[in-house]
């Protein structure tokens, strides 16, 4: 896949889980936990994708 192609969505899956997250805190704190489990998951692939090392 075209690297700018897995920036973008790498970078959009972020900004809608953020949003879900955002959305859900108010209604199901349990799962706010895995939500920012996937943010973390999907900045790390911004990360590598701009060759970046990402703990």
């Amino acid at each position: 896949m075209d690297r700018n192609v897995e920036i973008a969505n790498a970078l959009t899956a972020i900004l809608l889980q953020a949003e879900s997250i955002r959305q859900r805190a108010k209604q199901d704190q349990t799962e706010v936990g895995a939500s920012a489990a996937h943010i973390i998951l999907n900045a790390k692939r911004v990360w590598r994708s701009l060759g970046a090392v990402a703990g």
